[in-house]
């Protein structure tokens, strides 16, 4: 793992940590069968959101805490996670070429070396 790579993974683990500790928050409630939900954003996982039911402007009849929307958040954390992977594999590709001072190996080049002598010649003596 080289330095490029340890900087992406730091900041993807910094942002899944963020986000898990101001997670999304929604508040859901059936009633007759029907499914009401509401968003009510992101707040901290130590104070969790409230939604307050309404009757009028006047009559608040309740105040209700919201609860963690997690397909919402598994959804970013998924992101996070993939992105986080394509530039650690982005930034980890080794590169195709010469290196610095490097000597080509002949045996992989096709070109016979030229310490020792062909075969046909070592057979002949």
């Amino acid at each position: 793992m080289n330095g490029n790579q340890k900087g992406i993974l730091i900041m993807g683990i910094t942002v899944f940590a963020i986000m898990g500790s101001c997670p999304p928050w929604v508040f859901r409630k059936a009633i007759e069968g029907i499914t009401f939900e509401q968003d009510l954003g992101y707040e901290w996982v130590w104070k969790p959101a409230t939604y307050r039911l309404v009757y009028n402007a006047e009559t608040i009849l309740a105040t209700v805490k919201g609860c963690l929307d997690l397909s919402r958040l598994c959804v970013q954390w998924g992101v996070v996670a993939a992105v986080t992977g394509g530039l650690m594999a982005a930034f980890g590709a080794k590169r195709k070429g010469k290196t610095k001072n490097a000597k080509p190996n002949p045996s992989s080049t096709g070109i016979e070396s030229s310490k020792e002598p062909p075969l046909a010649a070592t057979l002949q003596n």
